[in-house]
């Protein structure tokens, strides 16, 4: 089903008239035309309108029917419609919000677009504070809903590396109670698992590696096609971090090649943005040889 079609049905479904989820968020007529498939809108106001009824983006991208093309398609339309200087702004006014309605949601709408800013423009937009605020309200939480997930896989790269794994294990362990009766849960937890192994291993952190043998000993299901490619990618990549040699770069780049059975250009994306936080490479220098001292 259309993304446009799946929105307005939600929407009907929830009860919520086109003014009333747009207040604060987006024009009536704005709604109305991305409804009609007249326009598109951007994804923050998508997150946020959808927010409002309680769904997550990667959940409503599932309900309308082709998650990896309708979800890659919001991603794109996200990286060329946000600019930082226009995420920043965003957020000043999701902070304003949050101060004058102080709930979890609007802090969580406000952290998220804080962490969007923050991978694309390396800047900070909150205190210490506030993230050790986001730290314990999810710690205390007691369970990771869809929300949560979202919230943390956005500001995983602003975290310090002890909250990095503190909050990964946190998520592994729930992951492993949602398989076999949560899905959408268990695939919304494995993609945070594999975020905060990437950050860690971009850090060159001593903590990958024992979060590394945890993840191995949780086991992982094998339908789980990109969350399995990308841990697989990150040993690697850990490997050759330790160790650059022919052998190494050559077991990296036969990953690179294994993309167009995939038919990914999300996962083709985030090996080359990996290849590069990680190693400092593109797949071309993969196959040079390692220089000689």
């Amino acid at each position: 089903m259309p993304i446009n079609k799946r929105f307005r049905e939600l929407r009907e479904e929830q009860g919520w008239s086109v003014e009333d989820l747009s207040d604060g968020i987006a024009t009536a007529r704005s709604v109305h035309n991305f409804e009609a498939g007249e326009r598109d809108l951007a994804i923050s106001k998508v997150q946020a309108m959808l927010a409002r009824m309680g769904v997550t983006l990667r959940t409503f991208a599932v309900a309308a029917g082709k998650p990896d093309e309708e979800l890659g398609h919001w991603q794109r339309l996200g990286t060329k419609a946000e600019s930082p200087v226009r995420m920043k702004h965003q957020f000043e006014q999701l902070a304003v919000r949050y101060r004058e309605h102080p709930t979890d949601v609007n802090f969580y709408q406000m952290m998220v677009m804080a962490g969007d800013y923050y991978y694309a423009a390396h800047r900070n937009l909150v205190s210490d504070a506030e993230i050790e605020h986001l730290s314990a309200l999810l710690v205390a939480s007691g369970s990771w809903d869809e929300t949560q997930l979202e919230v943390l896989h956005a500001v995983m790269v602003m975290l310090p590396s002890p909250k990095v794994l503190v909050l990964t294990r946190e998520v592994l362990q729930a992951a492993i109670t949602m398989r076999g009766w949560n899905q959408m849960g268990y695939v919304s937890a494995w993609t945070v698992i594999t975020r905060g192994l990437r950050v860690l291993v971009a850090r060159r952190s001593n903590y990958a590696q024992p979060l590394m043998k945890e993840i191995d000993a949780a086991g992982m299901d094998e339908h789980l096609i990109e969350s399995r490619f990308g841990i697989l990618l990150l040993k690697r990549l850990g490997i050759l971090q330790d160790e650059d040699t022919d052998e190494h770069r050559q077991a990296v780049f036969a990953m690179y090649n294994m993309l167009p059975v995939l038919q990914s250009r999300h996962m083709v994306v985030y090996f080359e943005e990996t290849l590069m936080d990680t190693v400092g490479m593109t797949p071309g220098q993969l196959q040079e040889p390692v220089p000689q001292d």
